[in-house]
């Protein structure tokens, strides 16, 4: 399995985005690396952070294709919020945004082993971000 954690960004939120990413994805597929799903292979989670303005053009969407074994989800973060936070309030926010993409496709899962396998998904990635907060809390630097 592979996460790709991806951004439609509005000016400057690249920068801060990345500073969580750049950290929390490799921790993420370091853990997922070795799971298997009947569906998909590869997630790309796409935030999108835009002002309010410009989101009639970055639609929400969440899709799964079975053929080509990949799933897209896109969800808007809200840009004020995450542009204004403080880095602890920015990281979580993020990650409350990538756990709420991930249980998004989980109605997708059609059979009991689709639910089976998304479950150990979900549960990895949430373990995961919750490492990652904790380290963010207690202030030690990204990237060490």
């Amino acid at each position: 399995m592979h996460i790709f954690l991806g951004l439609e960004g509005y000016l400057g939120v690249g920068s801060k985005w990345r500073k969580i990413t750049s950290e929390l994805e490799p921790m993420i597929n370091a853990r997922v690396c070795e799971i298997t799903h009947p569906a998909f292979d590869s997630i790309a989670v796409i935030s999108i952070i835009m002002p309010e303005e410009y989101l009639a053009d970055y639609k929400e969407r969440d899709y799964l294709s079975r053929k080509d074994r990949y799933a897209d989800i896109r969800l808007h973060v809200n840009w004020k919020e995450f542009t204004c936070s403080s880095e602890q309030k920015r990281s979580r926010l993020y990650v409350e945004h990538l756990i709420d993409s991930i249980q998004r496709m989980e109605r997708k899962m059609k059979t009991k082993e689709e639910r089976a396998a998304f479950d150990e998904l979900k549960t990895a990635i949430c373990s995961v971000s919750d490492e990652y907060l904790s380290k963010t809390e207690r202030g030690e630097d990204h990237g060490k």
